[in-house]
Parts: C-alpha cells; sequence; structure tokens
C-alpha cells in the first residue's frame, strides 16, 4: 500500500483507529516511535484512482504517549 510503511521501517506505525473510503485512508488513533517514544499522529492519505500513486497527504503530529500507556496500546517498548 502506498501509504503504508514496511516493516522494519525507522519509525514502527501502529493504527488503532483506522478507516478506508474509498481511495481514502484516515488514522485517528496511530502512533510511531522517534528516540525511544511513542507519538501519536493523525494522518489522511488520499490515493489516486488506481490506488497505485498518493496524491494527497496530510497528518499531525501529537504528544508523546504516556509510557503506563504503552502496554495497553500494544506498543513495545524496544524495536
Amino acid at each position: 500500500m502506498a501509504c503504508g510503511f514496511p516493516a522494519g521501517a525507522g519509525g514502527a506505525l501502529r493504527n488503532r483507529r483506522g478507516k478506508i473510503t474509498g481511495t481514502t485512508i484516515a488514522a485517528d488513533g496511530a502512533a510511531f516511535r522517534s528516540r525511544k517514544n511513542w507519538y501519536s499522529l493523525k494522518f489522511k492519505c488520499q490515493l489516486a484512482q488506481d490506488g497505485e500513486s498518493v496524491i494527497g497527504f496530510e497528518f499531525l503530529v501529537g504528544d508523546p504517549v504516556a509510557r503506563d500507556k504503552w502496554d495497553e496500546l500494544g506498543l513495545p517498548a524496544v524495536h
């Protein structure tokens, strides 16, 4: 998928509340890891009609996810 992250990418992506509608992929409850911390992430990715290319991408990086929430959210402490 054009908007996905390959396994082993520098920042892992976890999506708990994603939605695919037509050619739009949206996630309001995603997280990514950077410098040993997890951060909340919202994004919207718009694909071309053929699904082969990205024609739009918006994102908002949120606050760090509290360490005591990582297990509950399925976010590994190390990767």
